[in-house]
């Protein structure tokens, strides 16, 4: 039998979607029997440490700058020599993989790829720290031995950036597990409330502007008094609060801040709304079509194209308002049946991918 200890090292535990998977997939495998340790560098703003498992161990660094933390993860590597290690960062990555080299450590390195690379360096302003940081993962990230794709969009756009590496990289998508997976399989039927739900950072990349335009567009042709709720936090709150007023519809989208559980808001929204330039996958979409809540979408890369079909939801080209408009009132005004729904998430279940993960992990 494979050596079942696994390591997951990452920054922190804030509110994120990869915190949010790497909780969620350590968790999985702690409950498949497997000797999981969650190494942080921080538990500060540690969102996701109440959802974290008894079974996962937990090892804080206490070191909020990646600078200070080289030492403390090199000893800490050190002390668990021939252990796997499970990566969810491209520069945390690149560093495990110099700290490999340098010191000749007995690890094996498995990286989960989460994003679109290409379109995040595009998104990110040149700087030398910029520079210098996408100097380092172009060296050394391919040296891990296994690339863990959340799409077949993120994987496509990797291996254009670094031909050659198609033997190293899998595709396993992001799962849901833990309530909302409990919950959606005794969920079969649910009152709908009059509102479709954004859920996601307030940032640029997630281009909520679109979608606050599209909903208002489209307000005047729903069949009833539609809000429009915004679940999140981010640096463009003020701003998308302007543009609220400045479209006159401040009566109608409620901006709810940062919740720790949005069950209750996928479970009770007539859809899911997601806008971004870019995602890695979009998990926001598969947790609400488990939960029977169908999903309107750009056609970004990564992700929402590999998500979305005719039993769950819309599809629009990118940065098409009234296309986007027209899906809303499309979906607001049709009834979709919760079942075929959340029939669509059945390849996200987290006995299926947890599965995936441990065929991978075992076969080094």
């Amino acid at each position: 039998m494979k050596n079942k200890r696994l390591i997951f090292l990452i920054f922190g535990l804030e509110g994120g979607g990869v915190e949010r998977m790497c909780v969620n997939i350590a968790n999985a495998l702690a409950e498949k029997g497997w000797d999981i340790t969650l190494v942080v560098q921080t538990l500060e703003n540690a969102v996701y440490l109440e959802s974290l498992s008894d079974k996962v161990e937990l090892v804080n660094l206490k070191c909020k700058r990646s600078l200070y933390a080289i030492f403390p993860i090199l000893k800490f590597l050190v002390a668990h020599k021939h252990s796997s290690v499970v990566l969810h960062e491209h520069l945390l990555t690149t560093l495990v993989v110099i700290l490999r080299l340098l010191f000749k450590l007995k690890i094996k390195i498995f990286t989960i790829n989460n994003c679109n690379l290409s379109m995040m360096r595009k998104d990110t302003k040149n700087s030398q720290k910029k520079w210098f940081k996408n100097f380092l993962i172009n060296q050394f990230y391919f040296y891990a031995d296994k690339i863990i794709n959340v799409s077949y969009g993120v994987q496509k756009d990797l291996i254009k950036l670094y031909p050659g590496i198609e033997n190293k990289c899998s595709v396993i998508y992001n799962t849901v597990y833990g309530e909302i997976e409990r919950i959606a399989q005794n969920t079969k039927k649910t009152d709908k409330e009059k509102y479709i739900l954004y859920a996601g950072r307030l940032e640029q990349e997630k281009s909520i502007h679109y979608a606050i335009e599209a909903f208002a567009l489209a307000r005047p042709f729903l069949k009833g008094n539609y809000y429009l709720k915004i679940v999140g936090q981010g640096s463009l709150e003020k701003e998308l609060k302007n543009l609220v007023k400045c479209l006159k519809i401040e009566q109608h989208v409620l901006f709810e801040g940062f919740q720790k559980n949005i069950t209750s808001y996928y479970l009770k929204a007539k859809a899911t709304l997601l806008s971004s330039t870019y995602e890695g996958f979009g998990n926001v979409l598969i947790e609400s079509i488990m939960l029977g809540t169908p999903i309107i979408s750009f056609d970004c890369p990564s992700g929402p194209d590999e998500i979305i079909n005719d039993l769950n939801g819309k599809l629009v080209k990118f940065g098409d308002v009234k296309g986007l408009s027209r899906a809303i009132i499309d979906v607001c005004n049709s009834e979709y049946d919760i079942e075929s729904v959340q029939s669509t998430a059945h390849r996200y279940r987290s006995d299926k991918i947890v599965k995936e993960y441990e065929q991978l992990l075992n076969s080094l």
